[in-house]
């Protein structure tokens, strides 16, 4: 009984590996694949019944990685076309994983000492076990096949330690047998160090990935504000236009009035025209031509809201940093204003903005009131619905970029944004126009 299940514990254990390797790359366990694998089992098996007949029991076992691991991994990156890389991790999750039914076996020796009880124990343990993993846990680790090779080298630092350390204390040597206290602490040392090296290696990706998706949410932003601007800059063109059309309808009522004298209807239709010219297209409110666009947009928005717009604007032609990003933060700032106002009644809903610039310094203070205190973690608002916060994200997020200070404040009723760029360049090094 002891020889016939040992005969069955090797066979069901190297199917736990063969499978739990395959599925743990993404192969699905259909009829075509697992006539592959049962082929795959089959040739190891015959390849390691050569070498027990050529070399004995204890060569074999230090062989073991040539004669069965490494041609798992090869045969699933030459046929299944997966990473070498992933390939190797997979093999050596795998493996890990059998020490599960290694280790329970050797508990059932250690209360019974029947060694066939042990290897009924793997048996059964390596059955389930096989079972659970491919039910739950093989498809998690699919996802890891779409990850960048950086990352499955770091997911495979820990399995991979443990088996170099299996095959160089128990196969190569009987170091960890001698009982000797330094071969005992080493495991958990070697361990200790792999996972602060996993530590470290997957929070930098952690933290590149967040920097990835903040960029890329800084980009549907630009994207957002640019169609804006696009938006004021073809609607000011309709409306130039229409005032070109009805030019020579304007200039001929105002020759008709002086040709019969009557210039005091025609002084007060001059007027009237001015007014509806200078209301219409691109305010000037600076030498920059962007930020009238931007503040142009927004004043008409305010204008039809009912939102009374203060702003002091004295700035350069040119801005000392990138423009679009710049008018990023002044429209998000904007936006925000706007929607606290709304909530208050018509005759409080006021926004101050004031923009100096002056050689490589830029101070832009947007006020308004506000209905109830927003809340401030970290020194920024928080939103208190999903969907908004967006917009102060992506101030603080370009502020920094641009080696900025921001600062968000809420006192006496009035919510303020500051924004204070100092940048130690040259004019004409800085992109103007992005």
């Amino acid at each position: 009984m002891q020889l016939i299940l040992g005969l069955i514990n090797f066979g069901v254990l190297l199917i736990f590996g063969v499978v739990i390797s395959a599925t743990f790359s993404g192969v699905v366990l259909n009829r075509k694949n697992i006539g592959i694998l049962s082929s795959l089992c089959v040739l190891l098996l015959i390849l390691q019944s050569f070498s027990y007949a050529l070399v004995g029991f204890e060569q074999t076992q230090e062989l073991y990685p040539l004669i069965c691991h490494l041609p798992i991994v090869l045969f699933l990156t030459l046929y299944y076309k997966r990473s070498f890389s992933f390939s190797l991790f997979a093999v050596m999750a795998a493996y890990l994983l059998c020490q599960i039914s290694k280790w329970t076996g050797i508990l059932g020796l250690e209360f019974l000492d029947k060694q066939w009880v042990s290897y009924l124990i793997q048996i059964i343990v390596n059955i389930v076990l096989g079972i659970l993993v491919v039910r739950y846990l093989a498809p998690q680790f699919k996802s890891i096949l779409t990850k960048p090779t950086r990352i499955i080298y770091i997911f495979n630092i820990l399995p991979l330690t443990y088996y170099l350390f299996d095959y160089i204390a128990t196969v190569y040597t009987d170091l960890l047998y001698e009982g000797r206290m330094l071969v005992f602490e080493f495991l958990p040392f070697i361990l200790a160090i792999a996972y602060v090296f996993f530590l470290v290696l997957y929070f930098r990706e952690y933290e590149q990935k967040n920097e990835l998706e903040r960029q890329n949410q800084f980009i549907s932003i630009q994207a957002a504000q640019s169609q804006k601007e696009v938006q004021a800059i073809r609607h000011s063109a309709y409306e130039t236009s229409i005032l070109r059309h009805d030019m020579r309808h304007h200039l001929q009522n105002i020759y008709s009035d002086i040709t019969n004298e009557n210039y005091e209807h025609a002084l007060t239709y001059i007027q009237d025209t001015i007014a509806v010219v200078d209301a219409a297209g691109v305010r000037r409110f600076c030498p920059n031509e962007l930020l009238n666009t931007v503040l142009s947009y927004y004043n008409g928005i305010m204008e039809q809201k009912g939102i009374q717009f203060e702003l002091t604007v004295l700035t350069d032609e040119n801005l000392p940093c990138s423009e679009q990003e710049f008018t990023s933060i002044l429209s998000n700032g904007l936006e925000n204003a706007i929607h606290a106002v709304m909530e208050l009644p018509d005759y409080k809903r006021i926004v101050t903005l004031l923009l100096k610039s002056e050689g490589n310094k830029v101070l832009l203070s947007i006020s308004n009131p506000y209905l109830i205190a927003p809340t401030f973690v970290d020194g920024m608002p928080v939103a208190s619905k999903d969907g908004h916060g967006l917009g102060t994200q992506s101030i603080r997020y370009i502020t920094q970029k641009l080696k900025g200070n921001f600062q968000f404040t809420a006192k006496d009723g009035t919510f303020t944004l500051k924004i204070v760029l100092n940048i130690p360049i040259m004019r004409d090094a800085c992109p103007h126009n992005s």
